[in-house]
């Protein structure tokens, strides 16, 4: 039909986008950027950026230049954002492209890495060449991540009790993050 564009060439655009947010990101002196190839996994976009900040002052500078350079070069908004440079994880939405900004500790907490283990990772090394790793990840935990990642785009802080029971269930692990104080 007129007007639609090809599934390749969506696909081309948002690698591009991710790409350009990976160089944004690494601009801000985020750390440990990786870009992870989601669509054989799953469905709610086709790739993840995860990167750490530092601190909340480096968090808030990274996403005020994700914001204003995505929209001046590709004229692209988040449709959704969650959270804020003090909670440790802010998560912008962009349809094709999901990004997550960390603090040193919540990435360590989450571990979406080992998470979306699945999908194809690259990792910018320090002359800004991907390197291409492959993980295998159990059927269960892949449904119950999707489960999750959905649950917290469209419902937001009120998802994360359920998040918690997920990962205990997935890891054994009974620890437990005070998000109240994150979020104050």
């Amino acid at each position: 039909m007129a007007g639609e564009r090809s599934p390749a060439l969506d696909s081309a655009e948002a690698l591009s986008l991710a790409r350009r947010i990976v160089d944004l990101a690494s601009d801000k002196q985020a750390s440990d950027i990786v870009l992870l190839d989601i669509r054989g996994v799953s469905l709610i976009a086709d790739y993840f950026v995860i990167s750490t900040a530092g601190n909340e002052r480096q968090a808030a500078a990274i996403l005020k230049d994700l914001s204003e350079k995505l929209l001046d070069e590709f004229g692209r908004k988040p449709l959704h954002t969650e959270g804020k440079p003090d909670s440790g994880w802010v998560l912008l939405d962009y349809g094709d492209v999901i990004v997550h900004v960390f603090s040193p500790t919540q990435r360590a907490f989450y571990n979406l890495e080992q998470l979306w283990a699945a999908a194809t990772m690259t990792e910018a090394d320090s002359i800004g060449r991907p390197q291409v790793f492959g993980a295998g990840v159990s059927l269960g935990m892949l449904a119950g991540i999707l489960i999750g990642s959905l649950v917290t785009l469209w419902l937001g802080e009120a998802a994360i009790d359920l998040i918690h029971r997920m990962l205990d269930r997935l890891s054994g692990k009974r620890e437990r993050v005070n998000f109240e104080l994150l979020l104050q």
